[in-house]
């Protein structure tokens, strides 16, 4: 058996595994998991938003930035939309 022929067998062989890896539509994962991550950033953003909460006008001590909102929901939907991420990243196509 000649080199050329070993070598012509082998990118054959190559090309076959890459066409069978590829997607049809060139996405890197299904459809399914773009709208997993999407709610997930969605999810993200209104965390951020409940964390933020209201402003002031003046300088004056604010007892608001010590509520419910701020220091315990915020944070539990920002890691909950964190660990959706993850999972639609995760899931297999």
């Amino acid at each position: 058996m000649s080199y050329n022929k070993i070598k012509k067998g082998y990118n054959k062989q190559i090309s076959e595994e890459v066409n069978n890896n590829t997607n049809e539509t060139g996405l890197i994962f299904k459809r399914k998991n773009y709208i997993i991550l999407i709610v997930g950033i969605l999810t993200l953003i209104s965390g951020f938003i409940l964390l933020s909460g209201g402003g002031t006008d003046d300088y004056e001590y604010n007892k608001s930035i010590f509520n419910f909102q701020r220091q315990v929901l915020a944070p539990i939907i920002i890691i909950i939309s964190l660990i959706i991420c993850g999972v639609s990243i995760t899931l297999k196509k």
